[in-house]
């Protein structure tokens, strides 16, 4: 066997997984596991101690300034509002490749996952549902909007319930901070993110049209997460939004127009784009379940 023909590997079954760094998170899990400061954000370990428990994701040790609480005193407020804001860059030429969604349903009876993971997972065309039956996940057609388990209903008190079924999104970046700048994983399962985030890759692409670019290379696009607080049906609820984040120097439409053939031969060539999707149908139970429970501060 010569060096070429050495095996780069041990052979396997399943993908090799992103080199995930760190996860931001919407708030954290007080010492009960209840929800507190969801008004700021936190940039935690990318899986928990505790894998599919209560989701509790410790603070990542290279963002310790980042995640320090506020200070008591008038302080507090300005401290807060600077953590609401995280800056990064995408590091994928697709889009589908950084983003993804697709619908979940917790927990449905009779369809439990023995280990915590989604009842159901669909795409609004197919879905993959859990049978004890078949020891594993089964395909189905997806109804989307006319899921029985997407409809909304009311609670004991009167007040409108979350329906089982709801999106899960994951965005796939690289941080732009100066302590670090690892890749990054940002998970939701809030329609209004969700729908912000595919609002922002509409508008880029609506721009890119605008000035005769058919094909955007979104290798290195910059952009800003902004947290803010919604209130509705008498609740309050944190809502993410996605915005392109130029220096006063550039603008987005400067930087569709000069994406340098450099780029784009080096996305070809070198192939470092090619990580891999954010999320599919057929992710690790496990890995979806930690999300999910992780995302119960939100």
């Amino acid at each position: 066997m010569t060096v070429h023909d050495e095996p780069r590997g041990i052979p396997r079954d399943r993908p090799a997984r992103l080199p995930i760094g760190a996860a931001l998170s919407i708030g954290r899990k007080g010492p009960s596991g209840a929800p507190i400061d969801k008004h700021r954000f936190f940039i935690v370990r990318p899986v928990a101690d505790a894998r599919g428990k209560d989701g509790r994701r410790e603070p990542h040790p290279l963002y310790t300034t980042f995640n320090q609480l506020a200070p008591a005193g008038d302080g507090a407020k300005a401290h807060d509002e600077l953590r609401s804001t995280v800056r990064g860059v995408l590091v994928h030429a697709d889009h589908l490749d950084a983003w993804t969604e697709s619908l979940v349903a917790d927990k449905i009876a009779g369809h439990l996952h023995p280990t915590g993971g989604p009842s159901c997972k669909g795409d609004g065309t197919r879905a993959l549902r859990w049978s004890d039956k078949l020891g594993g996940y089964g395909s189905l057609p997806c109804p989307d909007r006319q899921c029985p388990y997407r409809q909304p209903t009311q609670g004991n008190n009167g007040r409108p319930q979350r329906p089982a079924c709801h999106p899960h999104a994951k965005l796939i970046f690289q941080l732009r901070m100066k302590s670090a700048s690892l890749l990054c994983k940002f998970t939701s399962n809030a329609w209004e993110t969700s729908e912000s985030i595919k609002g922002f890759f509409d508008f880029i692409h609506q721009q890119a049209a605008l000035m005769g670019v058919d094909r955007v290379n979104h290798y290195g696009l910059p952009f800003a997460l902004t947290l803010a607080q919604r209130t509705g049906q008498g609740s309050r609820y944190s809502v993410v939004h996605m915005s392109p984040d130029f220096g006063e120097d550039r603008t987005l439409q400067e930087w569709l127009g000069t994406q340098s053939a450099a780029r784009r031969q080096l996305a070809a060539e070198v192939g470092l784009l090619q990580l891999g999707t954010a999320a599919t149908l057929d992710d690790d139970a496990e890995d979806v379940a930690a999300d999910l429970a992780a995302l119960r501060v939100s």
